[in-house]
């Protein structure tokens, strides 16, 4: 499964053999979200005392890059209903089953914003 406002080069095949051999219930897969903070950030104790000073950190996160592998059996588990897909995901792991992160190194843009519509068509300067 896919999102429809993505543009990626994503190895289908690496995917699927990743998520196979690990015999997982469903796998997302994961970018790398690098965010600069632009000033200094501040670390205070619960008494109001300066603990750490960090001058414009760069924030990593895992992001949720919208392509997904779930297995036939919970694919049968969604309701006919609207059902977002990020609570199959935490059914799924409430119920003790294995949920993995694939992590995408190829090409991946998000075009569901006229910015990142622009960069992906190549229109940004």
């Amino acid at each position: 499964v896919m999102n429809g406002d993505l543009v990626t080069q994503i190895k289908i095949d690496k995917l699927l053999s990743y998520h196979n051999s690990a015999e997982l219930k469903a796998t997302i897969g994961v970018r790398r979200y690098l965010h600069s903070v632009p000033f200094g950030c501040i670390d205070v104790s619960s008494n109001g005392h300066v603990i750490s000073i960090e001058e414009k950190p760069m924030l990593e996160r895992m992001i949720n890059a919208g392509i997904y592998v779930i297995s036939p059996e919970v694919v049968r588990q969604v309701p006919k209903q609207f059902y977002p897909i990020t609570s199959l995901f935490d059914a799924i792991i409430i119920q003790g089953d294995l949920v993995g992160a694939f992590e995408i190194l190829e090409d991946w843009i998000d075009v569901g914003q006229k910015e990142q519509l622009a960069q992906a068509q190549g229109n940004v300067n």
